[in-house]
């Protein structure tokens, strides 16, 4: 690597998941070899935004990379988690057309922005009532106290859970979470752990239907388990949406918690927030696109795709490294710089094309009301401390916490 004038420390340590700040090796990446054959990953990494926006929309390539990522598991430890591989490998943002056009049709009428739009009331209300149930103090931890259970609330809601079983089902989501947003050797050590999780949401949800079906509610499992008694959908079908559904309305926290923090260690884009709400939708987007949530997609070559003079195979595995297609200088100038005008902004943090996230609309929506919210309840708030501590992770871009003081 340092041939290409990249550190071999930084990509080590990138390789391995464990990059606390991983945009300067991005940008040395994107710059020396954009596409680019990764031996410890045995996989191509993609770093420019037009190659990321490029590989998202091509029929050559699909999103069922359950073979691929279940290549990184030892032949006689692949039979163990079989029932992982199974469940995730219908799992909507695993599968590919027809599909996952038939299955996406099924939902895509709930995930809507009119949809959205409607909920924000409920959305404005579990914010109130989740912050006047803290106990009054000088501070507060965004993440725990605040943007992990404002998703819960609606989701749960959304398909009939009760709110009470969110610490626990919370857990397994996260545990099957460590899996499937993994590339890599280790997925060799999460994949047993994710197996039992899955088998007990499984359970769970194989449960819930089943009393839906006896006792229908206003819900979305109900409406899932009407489709499968009119041999709509399959057994295996019906618990990836369920599971699928309800693992990704869970996903907004990290995003939430970092989108308050970007405002706060900014105070000039703070106060652009308060006196310009009319830039509100422009903000969000600009939020989204500095500090991406998911950072890396993997999908799988279909067929021979050639790329800036690489020929990448049928079976190859690729990484989209969406933290470095958003920070990409040509389609954004500046771009290590928070501007929440910032236009146009075609960053790829909700994916693009057919797997565009189905969530999208809801995560916008709650992350503008609980920023709202906080500014204006709390007009003093600040962070606690500037040193934060991010989740070590080459998949995910969270904070551990956010202690802030009101």
């Amino acid at each position: 690597m340092a041939s290409l004038g990249i550190d071999p420390a930084s990509y080590a340590r990138f390789c391995a998941g464990s990059l606390t700040d991983p945009y300067p090796f991005f940008a040395d990446l994107r710059s020396a070899d954009p596409v680019h054959w990764s031996e410890p990953l045995n996989s191509w990494v993609l770093t420019r935004h037009d190659d990321v926006f490029a590989i998202m929309s091509d029929p050559r390539v699909g999103m069922n990379r359950i073979g691929a990522l279940m290549a990184a598991i030892p032949a006689e430890k692949r039979a163990a988690v079989r029932p992982l591989e199974v469940h995730i490998g219908h799992w909507l943002g695993f599968t590919d057309p027809p599909q996952h056009t038939r299955l996406r049709k099924i939902v895509s009428h709930t995930f809507t922005p009119r949809f959205a739009q409607a909920m924000s009331g409920r959305i404005q209300a579990a914010v109130d009532q989740i912050l006047d149930g803290l106990a009054e103090g000088p501070s507060l931890d965004v993440l725990d106290d605040l943007s992990r259970p404002l998703p819960a609330v609606v989701i749960y809601e959304l398909m009939g859970i009760p709110l009470t079983l969110r610490r626990e089902m919370s857990a397994l989501v996260d545990r099957v979470g460590t899996f499937v947003s993994n590339v890599g050797p280790s997925l060799q050590q999460a994949a047993d752990d994710a197996n039992s999780a899955t088998l007990e949401l499984q359970r769970f949800f194989r449960e819930l239907v089943q009393e839906r079906q006896s006792r229908p509610g206003d819900d979305l499992v109900t409406e899932l388990a009407g489709l499968r008694r009119r041999d709509e959908i399959n057994d295996d079908e019906l618990l990836g949406l369920c599971v699928f559904i309800f693992a990704a309305g869970q996903t907004p926290f990290p995003f939430l918690t970092t989108a308050l923090m970007l405002l706060l260690a900014n105070p000039a884009e703070k106060e652009r927030w308060l006196s310009e709400p009319t830039i509100h939708a422009l903000a969000i987007e600009e939020l989204l696109r500095y500090e991406a949530p998911l950072q890396i997609v993997s999908a799988v070559a279909l067929e021979p795709v050639p790329l800036r003079g690489r020929q990448i195979k049928p079976g190859d595995l690729l990484i989209m490294v969406v933290g470095a297609a958003n920070r990409d200088p040509e389609p954004f100038p500046d771009p290590d710089r928070l501007d929440l005008a910032r236009s146009p902004n075609r960053h790829m943090s909700f994916g693009w094309a057919a797997h565009y996230c189905l969530g999208a609309p809801l995560t916008r929506v709650e992350t503008r009301i609980t920023i709202d919210t906080v500014l204006r309840r709390f007009p003093e708030i600040r962070l606690a401390d500037e040193r934060l501590e991010w989740i070590t992770s080459k998949t995910e871009r969270r904070l551990q916490h956010l202690p802030v003081l009101l």
